[in-house]
């Protein structure tokens, strides 16, 4: 599910992609980005913004300590680590209101995570699931 997810987006363009939240029925995301390759997984957000409902989402190939930093990103933002379960997407951890120019390490390891403009993940919580768009 997550890789055919991850091959249907871009870096550079979002794509139509709601992710609902399984318990609040809550749409997280109207659109997403993804990254693909090493290179857009070091970019990441510096020197772009998300609008609200945009997502940009990380595929880390395999499970790791996810080390993140906010160097050139001038925003806070929300993130959600995240493991694939056969539902959709098992929200892990949530680091909100995550500053400019500091740095993150989760406390679980996982493959996958998703950066969300701040406020966004407020309704949130570890063990929801998001559900990820049946049409891709």
């Amino acid at each position: 599910m997550i890789k055919k997810l991850v091959a249907a987006l871009s870096f550079r363009t979002p794509k139509n992609a709601v992710l609902l939240n399984k318990r609040t029925k809550e749409k997280i995301t109207t659109s997403l980005y993804a990254t693909k390759n090493v290179h857009d997984r070091a970019r990441g957000l510096m020197f772009r913004k998300l609008a609200k409902g945009e997502g940009l989402l990380f595929d880390m190939q395999t499970k790791m300590t996810i080390s993140l930093h906010m160097y050139f990103v001038f925003r806070p933002i929300d993130v959600l680590i995240l493991e694939e379960v056969k539902e959709g997407l098992l929200v892990l951890e949530k680091k909100e209101g995550f500053k400019p120019f500091s740095a993150y390490t989760s406390k679980k390891k996982a493959k996958l995570f998703l950066e969300l403009p701040q406020g966004a993940t407020k309704n949130v919580r570890e063990k929801d699931v998001l559900i990820p768009p049946k049409d891709i």
